[in-house]
């Protein structure tokens, strides 16, 4: 598996990931992600998320 690269599309060029755009999608990664540790993938960085970092309100 090559490394990957993350980061904002607004102030970089070439990444292979960016941010996700909604609680449902953050969701599906989590989903993802633990599919994989059950599968016997070691999470090396990142591997849970603390509080929710979304909005409900629109501005």
């Amino acid at each position: 598996m090559k490394k990957e690269k993350a980061g904002n599309p607004n102030e970089e060029d070439n990444l292979d990931l960016g941010p996700l755009v909604s609680e449902d999608r953050l969701n599906t990664v989590h989903e993802m992600v633990e599919e994989a540790k059950q599968e016997g993938t070691r999470v090396l960085l990142f591997g849970k998320t603390t509080r929710s970092v979304f909005s409900t309100s629109r501005h």
